[in-house]
Formats: C-alpha cells, structure tokens, sequence
C-alpha cells in the first residue's frame, strides 16, 4: 500500500493507474479543444506511416462519452493566406511494445494535398543494414539528426526537399526545427513526441510547422510536373472517368461518381515503397446491421478473430474464407448474404485481389496493390456495382455494366 502524503488514504497501484489514464484523457481532450480538432473513435488499428486517406477511413463517428486519450483528433488547421480551407489533420497516440520494453507516443498528422506519388519516406535510419539503400540529404543539420530518404524516384525527390544542388533548403530547415521526431511520406508529415501529449501550446505550434511543411511539398510537387510514365496514367484514368461519367482531378489522381444512390471515389495513394488503388463507395442509407466485414489477412489466426467477436458464417466456403463478418443481429446479416449470391460472388472478387478491404453499415472500402489499368478500374467498378444494386437496388449502372 502507498500512503497518499495530504490525506493518508490508502491507494493500490490500480487506483493510482486509473488516476494517472483519467490525467491523460483530460488532457488529451483538451488539446484538441484546443487546436480546433474534434475526437473520433478509431474503426480500425492506428498505423502511424499509412496514407493520410487510410487513416481517415480508420476513423470511426465522433467520440460520444468521456474523453479518451486512446480516440483519435481530426480536423482542419486555420486557413493559411487565400487557401479555402486549411490544411487536415490528425492526431494519435500509440502504444508501441518490441517485446524488450514498452512506450506511448503522440503522433501529430498534416496532409500533404496533393499528394506527392513519390513512394517518399523521409526520417532517421541506419545507414547501413536492412534500409542500407537509403539515400542521405544535402542538408547539414538533417544528416545530423539522422535523416535519411527512400523513394523510387530519388533525385526527383531530393530535389522537392532540398532543390536544385540545396539551394531550397528552408523546407528541411523547418522539418529539422520540430520539437520531435519527424517524418515525411507522400501525403502525411508525421511529428513523434513522447508520451501523450498534454500542452495546447506545443501541439498548436507544432501543427503550424507541420501545414507549412505539407503545403510547401504539394507546391514543389505540382512545379516539378509530370514524367511521361506519370502522364500515360493519367490519361488512362482520365479517359476511363469520361466514358464512366465520373468527374477526375489529375493532381490528386481521384475520381468520383454515383452509382445506386450512392457515391463512389476511386483514388491512388501510396503508402513508402508501395501504390495501392482504392474504391470507396458511400451507401445511400445506413444498412442498419451495425455491419463489420473485412477481409481476412494471412495474418490473422483464431487468437485474433477471438479477440474481435465471433465471426458469423454464411454457407459460402469462398466468402467465408475471405471475410471476417459481424454485425447485430447476427441472424439477420447472415440472411442478408444468404439471400444474395451475386452480393457474395461480388464480393468474393474484390477480396481475392484486393489488399484489404472493409465494409461497415455506411460505406466500402477496398486496396488493389497496383496503380489499375482502363480494364482493372472497369472490373472494379462492376463488382461495386453489383454490391451497391444488391444491397439497395436498381443494379448496376453505367457503361460497364
């Protein structure tokens, strides 16, 4: 027992843990307050170097409740100059444990918008060993913390960060000058700070840096232009929006249309090293079912499916080995895929070439490990379409139906 020194009441370790996470709530809660970020639950695990759209697909609806320091900020910082809305951002804490020791870490989001296509990681690494094939910075106090870069287009991307022989070198210069760890990608700067951070002033002033780092890379990007391998994709993509009706935005290689009722994006991003082409659709009306369908990993053993509910079968050996299905009642999400064995073949065709893919009462979300061609974007949109007419009618519709 542990005496407290004002009272003496007895405290056990439990008490003085619970004591000490309700501190970190409070704070957490009112750091968000205080930069202008609301507070989200988390729909899916916190991956600190994924897209800055995977992220956003992970959060769940605002936090109802008491505050959480395990819920996740989001929002826009103030506009900066003319810019009709400022830049996004997230917030997240992470408990990170390498089987040696455990520690938590905030970690603070801006969006680079557009993003960068560059396959870009910049932050502290080894020079030798397995990221060996990093590549070092012109920029003396960069190398001094250990910045280092990996991209499949190296010297276009040094010079976005450092420009033409580092004669642009205030870019690096404020990413240096953060109170933390810093990292880039193609669409997130990423500030590590230890703990969970309680202080409005340094998140808001970190933030700052942060949206004038991330606005800073989408300017250099969009000077830099184009390669003609970029071109050739974009003009697939632009060609397959046209004959689709869907509306495309080049810079942000992004489409968007309605199919059903609803609405249906289709977008690359990229995570370091890899291209993914995502589908999200947004259903017209909620399903009702408090629906939680993804697809199955190779990772995923019994451990896991035990720890997220039980996984409710359908009678499709092929959908039932590619989903994780849950929902309320059980019975009738059960009688939901049952019924329609064109909403499970569809499915089953996403999933088998998908990366990962996640499907809730409001919205799906589906990654191809690839930057699609005309014909993948036309097989996708099919298959999409086939859900979307199942679960509220009217089938598919468009040119590729």
């Amino acid at each position: 027992m542990r005496q407290d020194v004002t009272t003496g009441a007895p405290h056990t370790r439990a008490r003085i843990i619970a004591a000490v996470i309700g501190d970190a709530n409070v704070a957490w809660a009112e750091v968000a307050r205080h930069v202008g970020l609301g507070l989200h639950a988390w729909n899916e695990p916190f991956r600190p170097l994924a897209s800055f759209r995977a992220l956003k697909r992970a959060l769940g609806g605002p936090l109802t409740g008491g505050p959480m320091s395990s819920a996740a900020m989001y929002g826009r910082l103030p506009r900066h100059g003319d810019e009709p809305l400022g830049v996004e951002a997230l917030g997240a804490t992470e408990w990170a444990n390498d089987g040696w020791s455990s520690a938590t870490f905030t970690h603070l989001h801006a969006r680079v918008d557009p993003p960068l296509f560059l396959g870009l990681l910049v932050r502290a690494m080894p020079t030798a060993g397995p990221v060996a094939a990093s590549h070092a910075l012109h920029h003396a106090h960069a190398q001094q913390r250990g910045l280092r870069m990996r991209s499949w287009a190296p010297e276009r991307a040094h010079t976005i960060l450092v420009g033409p022989g580092g004669s642009r070198p205030e870019l690096l210069d404020a990413m240096v000058a953060c109170h933390g760890d810093v990292m880039l990608t193609d669409s997130t700067v990423v500030c590590r700070l230890p703990g969970v951070l309680g202080d409005g002033g340094l998140a808001a002033a970190t933030y700052a840096q942060l949206g004038w780092i991330a606005r800073e890379l989408s300017r250099r990007r969009m000077e830099q232009g184009s390669v003609p391998s970029e071109r050739a994709q974009e003009y697939a993509w632009a060609t397959f929006a046209s004959n689709a009706s869907m509306t495309f935005d080049e810079p942000r290689m992004e489409m968007t249309g309605s199919l059903s009722g609803g609405q249906v994006k289709i977008a690359l991003e990229s995570e370091p090293g890899q291209f993914f082409t995502t589908v999200m659709a947004t259903f017209p009306s909620p399903l009702g079912l408090r629906l939680h369908m993804k697809r199955k990993s190779s990772q995923q053993g019994s451990l896991a499916a035990a720890f997220d509910g039980m996984d409710i079968p359908t009678g499709d050996p092929d959908f039932d080995r590619t989903f994780r299905l849950l929902g309320d009642p059980p019975v009738a999400v059960q009688q939901l895929m049952w019924q329609r064995p064109a909403l499970r073949r569809a499915f089953v065709d996403l999933g088998f070439y998908a990366h990962d893919g996640l499907v809730t009462d409001t919205q799906l979300a589906f990654r191809f490990a690839s930057c699609a061609s005309e014909l993948e974007l036309a097989k996708i949109v099919d298959r999409v379409g086939v859900v979307m007419g199942a679960f509220f009618g009217g089938g598919p519709v468009g040119p590729y139906r």
